[in-house]
């Protein structure tokens, strides 16, 4: 993680831009703040920031994320996948810095793509097949007789 944020920092020093901002931490009181001044959020490579990302959809901010191999790297970009607003999801780091510098540059595509998260955000937030599932879960035990843990069944392993 500290060699993400190392990264980052890295890159914007080497584009010598004085307008974007690498943050370690946000409370979770500021994010929501923080968010409403920036034209672009950049996710991070390493790390994706789960709850920063939700953040940045509930305000229409453009997302740019890298998908990466583990689960800690995918956060942002299954959001974006959920709402089918794919954009913005890189491949390699090279077309992340691209798309990043066309959010930035093109003002107009930036708001044609922030513009995709309100008609979307239902499929992210209010997505009913997470609650169905739990709903046959608890329906499939009751029906096979489980019992909790403190019952003598499904005892934690």
């Amino acid at each position: 993680r500290a060699r993400a944020i190392e990264e980052g920092r890295e890159v914007i020093a080497r584009l010598e831009c004085t307008r974007c901002h690498v943050v370690d931490e946000l409370a979770e009181a500021g994010r929501s703040e923080h968010c409403v001044g920036c034209h672009v959020f950049l996710d991070g490579i390493a790390w994706s920031g789960c709850n920063t990302a939700l953040e940045a959809i509930a305000q229409n901010l453009p997302i740019v994320t890298l998908e990466g191999s583990l689960m800690r790297a995918r956060h942002a970009q299954a959001h974006l996948r959920m709402m089918e607003v794919t954009e913005t999801i890189a491949s390699s780091r090279d077309e992340y810095v691209d798309i990043a510098a066309h959010l930035a540059c093109d003002p107009k595509w930036r708001l044609e793509i922030g513009g995709l998260y309100a008609p979307n955000k239902h499929k992210l937030y209010r997505d009913p097949a997470p609650t169905r599932a739990l709903e046959e879960l608890l329906a499939s035990l009751v029906t096979s007789g489980a019992r909790c843990a403190s019952q003598g069944g499904l005892a934690p392993a």
